[in-house]
């Protein structure tokens, strides 16, 4: 079976825990991705977006169930 035939078949609810269980096996250390130098530009940019008023985010525990 497929991945996404695997998913498909979940529910929402299944859905929003696998998404959960996927990301924190992700958090490693951020070293451990070579990411890009802009992404350290990006993230001080909309900090500063954010603490100007001049952006929002949502907190994960909120938006997932938008």
């Amino acid at each position: 079976m497929s991945n996404s035939a695997f998913v498909d078949k979940l529910s929402d609810k299944e859905k929003i825990k696998l998404m959960e269980e996927l990301w924190a096996s992700l958090r490693e250390p951020v070293e451990k991705y070579n990411l890009p130098d802009w992404h350290d530009s990006e993230l001080e940019n909309r900090e500063v977006k954010v603490s100007k008023k001049e952006s929002s985010f949502t907190e994960w525990n909120t938006a997932k169930w938008i």
